[in-house]
């Protein structure tokens, strides 16, 4: 079981966007981005031509990719993070101005999950079972490189659940149904809700 952390975005009414990355800062002097990845597809910019930037004051713009590749987090033996360069953005002042932007691509062109697999988009709405037992519904996936994937799960009360999704804790994922059924350790579900009743 993998997670694919393609997070779609919603824009209108006609297009949705998946998020690859979000640039985090400027890298060198050619206007290059060093960026966090938003899905564990490792080599999704490979042949990637075009995307857009989300710039944090909500516009959109369309770039051509001139430069890609990985770099390794230091510390973090599966953590990736990737260098990005856009055609027009050729310094690092005019690269300042996209910084904290966000990399997308319609919800269209989002590159197909491998068997087994699934998009962390996909997973937002869908109920969690524990056991037999209703926990809630994902409302959000949170991702950190080289970690799983964390499900953010309110329960019925109102209560922000953090659940990880690992394979191991993992019986069956039904899209289809909108439902993940757990076996989660004992006292998981019930520390978390008691942190977030005192939070």
């Amino acid at each position: 079981m993998a997670s694919q952390s393609d997070n779609g975005k919603p824009d209108g009414a006609s297009t949705e966007w998946v998020t690859l990355a979000r640039l985090t800062r400027t890298h060198g002097v050619k206007g290059e981005f060093a960026a966090t990845l938003h899905t564990d597809i490792r080599d999704r910019f490979v042949h990637l031509e075009e995307a857009w930037l989300l710039h944090p004051d909500g516009h959109r713009q369309k770039f051509r990719l001139a430069r890609r590749f990985h770099v390794q987090l230091r510390g973090q033996p599966r953590g990736l993070r990737v260098v990005l360069g856009f055609e027009g953005i050729n310094d690092r002042n005019a690269a300042r101005l996209w910084v904290n932007s966000e990399v997308q691509v319609p919800r269209a062109e989002r590159a197909t999950a491998p068997e087994g697999s699934y998009f962390l988009s996909d997973l937002v709405g869908c109920q969690v079972e524990n056991r037999g037992v209703m926990v809630g519904t994902v409302s959000a996936v949170e991702t950190t490189p080289g970690a799983a994937a964390m499900l953010v799960v309110n329960d019925a009360e109102g209560r922000e659940i953090l659940i990880p999704f690992a394979a191991a804790f993992l019986e069956r994922v039904a899209l289809e149904e909108r439902r993940i059924v757990m076996k989660l350790p004992s006292g998981l579900v019930e520390v978390n809700q008691a942190t977030s009743k005192r939070a």
